[in-house]
């Protein structure tokens, strides 16, 4: 850009002139530097205030007013403390309220959260800025019935006079549908600086709605996906809608329409993305949830697919249809436990060894609370407790979802074993030979040394020691589970780790392999509760 050109602010006359489609929109914007000093401010006015507003240049609200009037509000407003506290820019609590914004004080923006759970930044404070998406800023205008009016004053300067720019002096008046600003270009007459010209603009620009605009944020109509409800003749999808006001009930509607209780199957995968985010949702036996905003009944009870009922997929946003649909199959096979529980109105368990394992879990950390006043297992501190919640199966052959799910599972149980606890009365090595002698050598917890004793050993020294039983084959699984961890999930793959794999004699077949591990892990919960053994 020429010197002539910035001195004639040919950078921001679309700016001053249009309303733009950025998507952000400055309510505030500050530039400043040795040859232009620029800001940008903003308040709301009423439709009707507009010709009375355009018929000058002035600001209809400056920076350090913070009253509004029926025809002038404000939408952001400086705070001042003169000092003993820090200055901020506050937004108008309307439009926070209007859009349920949440306040991110330490990133300094405020989110929307829609009802699918997603967020969105909506306003951001910068440095020298502040911005508000243009869609919410849009939305919330047509709502009131209020435009924006965003005023900018700037000054420019230049080491050349007007004959050296090739120019001659400028004060004009621009004025259009929406905008009007009046523009200066003259010598440096005063001598304020060492700068030998000088520009400067005031004005505003009306950023307003059409009366053809259409809601998006608070859209009323509901749109629905379609999906798979079986095959034709020619082996071809047959799709249809999960919009229940179309589908059949045991009453009579809709006759010949898919039933409201179709079953639809999806791929296990569709899961993948609630699990990875625990802190949004939960996957629970026969249901998923996301943070109290809406929940989905499924039957998750195979290894492979999910089944869902047509019309409880019409209550999911459509963005979240659109991403289920992704999965969608053709064929699959209610199980017996979701039959049971939607048709016979009969409890029961679930069928798949992850939600098996979770449950038997919770039941038997409450048993031994109750029975001890403590834990067996520690109870996951709160940047853990994604382990459990996302602990499943595998959806896939996949090396890295093994090996996080052998890491979790290590977490639930190998990791919390309240060692503190249960070595408490524990017959030591430290004790006198009189007491020693009362124990096998093989249960005398070692407190010293290279081989002292730790997590593992010190359950089953526990179990013997306190419970008079043993279990071998608990101990040899917990260490071949150690070490496929240690080897795999945690520490570059090597030779050890190969040697891990034989004990559970993997090669590939990931989700089997974790299955059984699964499996075996809700042995030991039986065992340890088994009236047999008097432990719980």
């Amino acid at each position: 850009m020429s010197e002539l050109d910035f001195m004639n602010f040919v950078d921001k006359k679309e700016f001053f002139e249009s309303e733009g489609n950025d998507i952000w929109i400055y309510l505030y914007k500050a530039n400043k530097d040795s040859k232009e000093d620029f800001v940008i401010y903003s308040c709301l006015l009423a439709k009707n205030y507009i010709p009375e507003s355009l018929n000058d240049t002035n600001w209809d609200y400056s920076i350090t007013y913070s009253h509004s009037s029926k025809t002038i509000r404000p939408i952001l407003t400086k705070r001042h403390f003169h000092g003993i506290k820090q200055d901020y820019w506050e937004v108008a609590e309307e439009i926070r309220l209007f859009f349920n914004l949440f306040e991110d004080k330490q990133n300094r923006k405020f989110i929307y959260i829609n009802d699918n759970g997603d967020e969105e930044e909506v306003i951001i404070f910068e440095e020298e800025n502040v911005k508000i998406k243009r869609l919410f800023l849009k939305e919330y205008l047509h709502a009131k019935k209020l435009v924006l009016a965003q005023f900018f004053d700037g000054i420019r300067y230049s080491e050349k006079d007007l004959s050296e720019l090739g120019t001659e002096k400028v004060n004009e008046n621009k004025k259009g549908n929406n905008f009007t600003y009046h523009r200066i270009l003259n010598n440096n007459e005063f001598h304020i600086n060492e700068y030998k010209s000088v520009a400067s603009v005031i004005g505003k620009k009306i950023i307003t709605t059409p009366p053809t605009f259409k809601t998006i944020v608070f859209s009323e109509e509901k749109k629905y996906e379609t999906f798979i409800i079986g095959i034709d003749e020619n082996g071809k999808n047959i799709e249809f809608t999960c919009d229940e006001n179309y589908l059949a009930n045991y009453f009579g509607k809709n006759a010949g329409n898919p039933n409201y209780l179709a079953s639809i199957f999806f791929k296990k995968e569709v899961l993948d993305k609630y699990y990875g985010n625990h802190e949004k949702y939960s996957v629970s036996d026969g249901y998923l949830n996301c943070s109290g905003l809406w929940g989905l009944r499924m039957d998750n009870s195979h290894n492979d697919i999910v089944m869902v009922f047509l019309g409880d997929l019409g209550q999911l946003s459509y963005e979240e249809q659109k991403y289920w649909k992704i999965y969608n199959i053709p064929d699959g096979k209610m199980s017996s436990s979701s039959f049971k529980r939607n048709f016979m109105a009969e409890f029961c368990d679930p069928d798949t060894a992850d939600l098996v394992f979770k449950q038997k879990f919770k039941i038997f950390q409450e048993n031994w609370h109750k029975k001890y006043g403590d834990y067996l297992f520690l109870p996951l501190k709160k940047e853990d407790e994604h382990c459990l919640g996302a602990l499943r199966i595998p959806t896939k052959e996949s090396q890295q979802e093994f090996d996080e799910m052998v890491l979790f599972v290590n977490k639930i149980i190998i990791d919390s074993i309240n060692v503190k606890e249960i070595q408490k009365d524990l017959i030591k090595d430290t004790d006198s030979e009189e007491i020693k002698s009362k124990i096998k050598q093989d249960f005398i917890l070692i407190t010293t040394g290279e081989n002292k004793d730790k997590g593992i050993n010190i359950l089953i020294k526990y179990l013997a020691q306190v419970h008079k039983v043993q279990f071998p084959e608990m101990k040899t699984f917990l260490k071949n589970l150690q070490k496929l961890r240690s080897t795999g999930s945690v520490h570059r793959k090597g030779d050890d780790y190969e040697e891990a794999k034989k004990n559970f004699q993997l090669n590939g077949n990931f989700i089997e392999v974790f299955e059984k591990i699964l499996i075996e892990c809700i042995s030991i919960l039986n065992t340890l509760s088994s009236k047999k053994y008097g432990i719980l």
